[in-house]
């Protein structure tokens, strides 16, 4: 993932989203460097079984160049079961030129 960007990220899943009620992904760098998005912002695929979120210019600044960012997916199914995903971890480029661009 690189600072300053848009990037849209896909997740697959071994179950189809259809059966999630609530989902909660959430991107964490240290401490005061988190983003969550909840299912009214991802797009879920049930044929493909795969999940769909694009981060903002704003969320992907939050997080500091040269580390990783944590990602897990915490959810809820029909049936009432919850359930978390393994951390998988991305790591954070640089941008020379900071700040918002238009």
């Amino acid at each position: 993932m690189t600072q300053g960007t848009t990037p849209t990220l896909v997740f697959e899943l071994d179950i189809e989203p259809g059966t999630l009620v609530s989902l909660y992904l959430t991107f964490r760098q240290g401490y005061g460097r988190e983003v969550t998005r909840r299912e009214d912002s991802i797009t879920a695929d049930n044929d493909a079984k795969t999940l769909t979120v694009t981060l903002t210019q704003e969320e992907t600044l939050k997080f500091e160049e040269g580390g990783n960012v944590e990602i897990q997916l915490r959810a809820v199914t029909t049936t009432g079961a919850a359930l978390a995903s393994n951390i998988v971890a991305l790591p954070v480029e640089r941008i020379l030129l900071g700040g918002v661009i238009t």
